[in-house]
């Protein structure tokens, strides 16, 4: 971008003429911002909108600008604002406000998230763990929770190393077995 330009857009700014700041703004970096909104909403329409309301934050922001970078590097901020707030509203992405009915519709199902499915299989493996002798959850939660090798469990607990793996290795059977006749029985539902 233009020295020249940056200098008389802050000039302006210092002798609070907004006016004339605004104009030497949208003239010197108005076509590379709306190019650069039109990159973030592909809609050409949308995106006239979204440089339409970058025109106005703006406007609104100059008071705002403190000189910390670039005018152009902050203006570019308010565009890209703008288009991600323009590009996101409901309103411009459906063309209609989402009632309750069409918001349920529109999110997927809580099951089916991965942060609920991340959950639920912690929870089931848990449950499993349950199932476990006390020796073999012991090495299993020093094993896994805790990401020790079994020498270090073994100068831990005392259990050989040895024992130690032998342990995890049948918990880790019997935690798969049950897991897998939980499976079984889950996909009935």
């Amino acid at each position: 971008m233009n020295a020249a330009t940056e200098e008389e857009i802050v000039k302006r700014l210092k002798a609070l003429d907004f006016p004339g700041a605004y104009t030497a703004a949208v003239r010197a970096y108005g076509s590379a911002l709306r190019t650069h909104i039109s990159t973030i909403i592909r809609d050409q329409d949308r995106a006239n909108d979204a440089y339409s309301a970058f025109l106005l934050n703006l406007w609104a922001g100059l008071e705002g600008f403190r000189g910390d970078s670039t005018f152009f590097y902050w203006a570019k901020r308010v565009a890209t604002n703008t288009a991600n707030r323009e590009h996101r509203d409901s309103w411009n992405r459906r063309g209609e406000r989402l009632d309750d009915a069409d918001r349920l519709q529109a999110s997927p199902p809580r099951w089916t998230t991965a942060k609920y499915r991340r959950t639920s299989e912690k929870l089931r493996s848990r449950m499993a763990r349950a199932n476990l002798r006390v020796e073999e959850e012991l090495v299993v939660g020093l094993h896994v929770d805790w990401h020790f090798d079994f020498n270090t469990i073994e100068e831990l607990t005392g259990i050989a190393a040895g024992t130690a793996r032998m342990r995890y290795k049948r918990a880790k059977d019997k935690l798969k077995k049950v897991l897998l006749t939980s499976d079984d029985s889950n996909e009935g539902c």
